[in-house]
């Protein structure tokens, strides 16, 4: 009860002014259902883009105001959440599920909290800035989820080279998610939704698959990069939803929900797309599709600021990629080689797979400028290939792809309309490869007018398909 009072008491229900009409249904839902308001707002660009909206100065403050109460709510509620289904944990064994009573109640809570930054939204604004507002958030919502879907909805997440020291035998496992920040244990930690790394973390517990006491991961957003941090907690929101692994043939397979795909965080799914009808494990509504909790200090050094979320790159160093057969080269790698003047290359940071990438303006036919990349399997078979498309400086519709397996340059084997991608794995298919040096090779020809497009150069990769 002390915890929801906590939540509660720093956002007040307020009657709404005569002259405020009643908005949209859809917004008023978003905000009251998904807090999209504390969503949209608390990103790095989110009063910038507020701003963007054509509201003025004095409305902006107080709908600012506002989120961050939400915002502030929503973290203690969850957090404390959290910390309550720690007092059910066995050194011994699993933790238990927590009592309906409390489920009933958080979700009783998270309804409270929206309501209530409605209702002070409608006392505050007058019905032309209300009206504007929800038109923002809708537009805003729409844009956070498609987002989401570039980055995995539905599908695999991407599945990038590590920067850091990856694990003897193969390259780091990554992903793209959405993280959040908590009331940390201590000043430098990250949480995920696996209890059996806290446990083995803080050797309390080592269950089979978790013997190590030094999980780490690496975080990389924009042109930050924490190159590691450890796991010493839980959460946010599940503790069996180890996303990063996949269902089997791995010696800590997902736990849960082994329907979603591998990468793809339980909480996002039932954000988005009301996944498990929208509820976490124990059945409290999810009202942040976040997959990775900070410590203020570690969000710091993200470039992020108080109570501020984004997407975050996450290499969880003690994994493989696809359990080393994944075949993965950077832009970066010195298996990746630039042909044509080095001066009509264009290498860009912050952005991309691993936080660079490459780009060359395009000419109609044939070829000036070309990007190679080396794959050295170990085992022939038949492979998926595929590239990462990054969010800027691809704007081609025509990016042609070829392959060399030793017999000479095949294709093109795929045409890419890089435009339609953001910061995405891309399929040109499955080929067969020897188990011998192959190459993968982009070209600046994309049949459009001259200078009229940009080539991007990013990250390749090889998966086997057996």
């Amino acid at each position: 009860m002390r915890l929801l009072i906590a939540a509660f008491s720093v956002l007040s229900l307020a009657a709404a002014p005569a002259g405020a009409s009643s908005a949209p249904g859809a917004a008023r839902e978003l905000i009251t259902q998904k807090h999209a308001l504390q969503l949209l707002v608390m990103r790095p660009r989110g009063v910038e883009q507020l701003a963007e909206g054509g509201l003025d100065a004095t409305a902006r403050e107080s709908i600012v105001a506002i989120a961050r109460r939400e915002a502030l709510g929503l973290a203690r509620l969850r957090r404390g959440a959290e910390r309550d289904a720690e007092l059910f944990e066995s050194l011994s064994g699993a933790p238990a599920v927590p009592e309906v009573a409390g489920v009933e109640a958080w979700n009783e809570a998270v309804t409270t909290l929206g309501e209530a930054a409605w209702e002070e939204l409608r006392a505050t604004l007058n019905a032309g800035e209300l009206e504007e507002l929800c038109a923002w958030v809708e537009a805003g919502f729409a844009r956070e989820r498609e987002l989401a879907r570039r980055r995995g909805m539905g599908e695999i997440a991407g599945r990038q080279r590590a920067g850091g020291a990856p694990p003897a035998g193969g390259q780091a496992l990554t992903y793209t998610v959405f993280a959040t920040q908590y009331l940390a244990e201590t000043e430098y930690e990250v949480a995920l939704p696996d209890w059996k790394i806290k446990f083995a973390n803080r050797d309390w517990s080592h269950e089979a698959g978790y013997e190590r006491n030094d999980y780490k991961v690496k975080l990389v957003r924009g042109g930050y990069t924490v190159p590691q941090v450890i796991v010493w907690d839980v959460g946010p929101y599940n503790i069996d939803d180890n996303y990063w692994n996949p269902a089997g043939g791995s010696p800590r397979p997902r736990r849960l929900f082994v329907d979603l795909p591998q990468g793809m965080p339980e909480a996002q799914a039932a954000y988005y797309d009301n996944y498990n009808g929208g509820k976490d494990q124990y059945g409290r509504t999810v009202v942040v599709p976040t997959a990775l909790d900070l410590a203020p200090a570690v969000a710091a050094d993200l470039g992020l600021g108080y109570l501020q979320n984004d997407w975050i790159t996450v290499t969880y160093l003690w994994e493989e990629e696809g359990g080393g057969g994944a075949l993965v080269v950077d832009d970066s790698s010195s298996d990746c080689i630039f042909v044509g003047p080095s001066e009509w290359w264009w290498e860009v940071f912050g952005l991309g797979n691993n936080g660079q990438m490459h780009y060359t303006w395009n000419i109609p036919a044939g070829y000036d400028n070309a990007a190679a990349w080396t794959f050295h399997p170990t085992q022939s078979g038949q492979y998926e290939l595929e590239v990462f498309v990054p969010n800027n400086y691809a704007t081609t519709g025509g990016a042609r792809y070829y392959l060399n397996v030793g017999s000479g340059w095949q294709g093109p084997i795929g045409q890419v309309n890089q435009a339609a991608y953001y910061d995405q794995w891309v399929s040109l298919g499955v080929h067969w490869l020897p188990a011998a040096l192959c190459r993968l090779a982009v070209i600046d020809g994309t049949g459009e007018p001259e200078g009229s497009t940009m080539v991007g150069v990013d990250a390749a990769r090889a998966t086997p398909a057996w």
